[in-house]
């Protein structure tokens, strides 16, 4: 059960191959594709949910060891708990850990155009949502000098593959064995109703959650020369969106075939309802 199956298969077959309304469901949720919103909704429909999330107190402690600690509570509890659902800003390597755990665990991720999520997430680390905050704005004074950064490149690709250094297309066919689907921020609706299908339910998304505010230190201007700067040094991860992003495309069609025709099943069930 994998998306690699996504392209040779109808939507009607995916979705009937692939869904599971009994397993674990592990959101890979990488910063800024609308993941708390997606994740908001996930925990109240797929329950029981668990946030993986590093603990606060763990002062001085390196993030990815936090995050690691993090995997490891959520494993310790998978073993008494039956979880349905749960997500966490982790990487592929966490999810083998988990799958470790829970070998029917099923894993999937959304991606967002590497422009937009670059720039979404510089934004977001310079306003008080962000804890560290202030020590972000000193290391990074302006959007240039974080598109510079490694930390910023390629953070899609990296998240979710084991091996940088593997060439582009085996790391991609890599993601499309490993996660059950990979829905994309720019066809949302599109992408949370077949997730949501999967999990056994036909449900469009709501409002969307945590907008990043405006405020007078992370105000962006998305001039052609600063896009054609994050693409020139995020090559990767435009191709993982690439990628992904036209296999949604090749099933949209399909995908509002489905819809129609569900509408009028759905209509007459809820009057059906309404007259009880």
């Amino acid at each position: 059960m994998s998306m690699a199956s996504f392209a040779e298969l109808s939507l009607a077959g995916f979705l009937a191959s692939h869904r599971d309304e009994q397993n674990l469901w592990l959101f890979v949720h990488i910063p800024k594709t609308a993941g708390s919103s997606l994740s908001t909704e996930i925990s109240r429909e797929l329950t029981p949910y668990r946030n993986i999330h590093i603990d606060g107190n763990e002062k001085g402690v390196e993030h990815a060891v936090q995050v690691q600690n993090a995997v490891n509570r959520f494993i310790a509890d998978s073993g008494s708990g039956s979880f349905r659902s749960a997500s966490g800003h982790i990487n592929i390597g966490h999810v083998d850990q988990i799958r470790g755990a829970v070998p029917a665990a099923k894993a999937f991720t959304f991606l967002r155009h590497p422009v937009k999520r670059l720039i979404s997430d510089f934004r977001y680390q310079r306003t008080p949502l962000h804890p560290p905050h202030k020590e972000f704005i000193e290391r990074f004074p302006t959007i240039e000098s974080y598109v510079t950064s490694e930390i910023s490149q390629n953070r899609m690709y990296r998240t979710l593959v084991r091996d940088e250094t593997m060439p582009l297309q085996e790391g991609i066919d890599q993601i499309a064995r490993d996660l059950a689907f990979v829905g994309t921020l720019e066809m949302y609706p599109m992408s949370f109703n077949i997730l949501f299908r999967l999990f056994g339910l036909d449900l469009m998304p709501g409002d969307h959650k945590r907008a990043t505010p405006q405020t007078e230190h992370n105000a962006v201007d998305e001039t052609p020369e600063l896009r054609n700067r994050i693409l020139a040094v995020n090559a990767l991860d435009m191709a993982l969106y690439r990628h992904f992003a036209e296999m949604l495309r090749a099933r949209r069609e399909q995908w509002i075939e489905m819809r129609k025709a569900q509408r009028p099943a759905q209509a007459e069930a809820a009057a059906v309802a309404g007259s009880h």
